[in-house]
């Protein structure tokens, strides 16, 4: 006993002067955002969409923000409706290198249902998201995607497709919940990010909905030389490359994040991440 509590004890000093944050598990967590996983975040149900239209398809997105410049976190592009998401979904999705965003920032500042049309994830194969979104700490629920059996359906989330520009002008997607979401895919899926390239980070950001896929994870499906970090999971997760948190970790660097919700997998399955490899950390998880 008198060596189990001197480890105790040491365990617990290293802990706090490493910065680290120690979590045990007979406790309630609760995080920044005020988030406790034994009080689910989900307060609104949402239903999948009647219809099959897209929020990208014309009509159905805003054609301005709701203020801002982008060109500071102080003046950013402020996103106030389900419509101006789909305005960037949009943008991004249809657009040229201008559209990317780079260096160019956002912010949420209300929690959105999107459940009135299916979601196209922001980013696909062909063009991708550089910029900072910041959630302002609001959730967005009713994100609706069809799974599909083909590439066409790769890269599906909140963000499908996420790169930063290079190390000095990173990509970062931050402060947001992901709830009362059904987001299905057939490769690279994650309730927030999809497929997280180089240069991008991956921080503060949570999931409570249902994820499913090949390559997927509960926030982000595939991390490539890129950082996830203080985010969480509680929604279930199924797929091939399945992790609570993330997916696959290719060069990255996965620390402070944990997940309570059902993972269910073929091939690689991790609670926090389904599969590691060349140079990936995972730490305090």
């Amino acid at each position: 006993m008198k060596k189990f509590l001197y480890c105790l004890l040491v365990f617990l000093i290293i802990g706090s002067a490493a910065g680290g944050a120690v979590l045990f598990s007979n406790l309630p967590y609760s995080d920044n955002r005020g988030g406790d996983f034994n009080t689910p975040q989900n307060s609104i149900t949402a239903t999948a969409p009647e219809n099959t239209d897209l929020w990208t398809d014309s009509g159905n997105y805003a054609t301005s923000f709701a203020g801002g410049d982008g060109q500071s976190e102080a003046t950013a592009y402020r996103i106030s409706t389900p419509e101006q998401l789909a305005r960037l979904a949009y943008l991004v999705n249809n657009g040229s290198e201008e559209y990317m965003f780079s260096n160019t920032y956002f912010v949420q500042t209300a929690n959105l249902d999107m459940s009135e049309y299916w979601w196209d994830a922001i980013g696909t194969s062909s063009y991708y998201f550089s910029g900072h979104y910041d959630g302002g700490n609001f959730t967005i629920s009713g994100l609706y995607t069809q799974a599909g059996s083909s590439s066409t359906y790769n890269y599906q989330g909140l963000f499908g497709y996420v790169r930063g520009q290079s190390s000095s002008t990173e990509a970062t997607i931050k402060n947001i919940g992901i709830i009362d979401s059904n987001i299905q895919g057939y490769q690279y899926v994650g309730g927030v990010v999809g497929y997280a390239n180089p240069n991008s980070t991956i921080t503060n950001c949570y999931n409570t909905g249902s994820v499913s896929g090949g390559t997927v994870g509960g926030v982000v499906g595939y991390v490539y030389y890129s950082i996830v970090t203080n985010c969480y999971n509680n929604g279930s997760v199924s797929g091939d490359a399945v992790g609570g948190v993330v997916g696959y970790a290719w060069g990255s660097t996965i620390t402070n994040c944990y997940n309570t919700g059902n993972i269910t997998g073929g091939n690689y399955v991790g609670g926090v991440v389904g599969r590691v490899s060349i140079n990936s950390i995972v730490t305090n998880c």
